[in-house]
């Protein structure tokens, strides 16, 4: 029929809060610094890859239990994961940020 408006009506993508996408952002930045990857994170901080991912996309709103894990995983402190980055990556006294060895015990 005419004029009937079609059923499939594109679903917006969730609202994401400033807060949690800045600490997705800082997140991926640290992990991708150390050279590594969702699934690897995931394995140190002992979190689904999935929950490790909404994260990083600031759709999941984090227990501080989490936090911790990922913030030891990454071997930084948990308030480094609420710091802007400075610009090139590096910290106030020029140095690069540590590598992880990837590789599993």
């Amino acid at each position: 029929m005419r004029g009937l408006i079609s059923s499939a009506v594109p679903i917006a993508s969730p609202v994401v809060d400033p807060t949690l996408r800045r600490l997705g952002t800082r997140v991926r930045r640290l992990r991708e610094d150390r050279g590594l990857s969702v699934e690897r994170l995931a394995e140190l901080a002992d979190l689904s890859v999935r929950g490790v991912l909404y994260l990083e996309h600031g759709r999941r709103d984090s227990r501080a239990r989490t936090l911790l894990a990922l913030a030891a995983a990454l071997g930084v402190g948990i308030g480094e994961l609420f710091v802007d980055e400075p610009a090139g990556g590096r910290d106030s006294a020029g140095a690069p940020p540590p590598r992880v060895d990837p590789v599993g015990p």
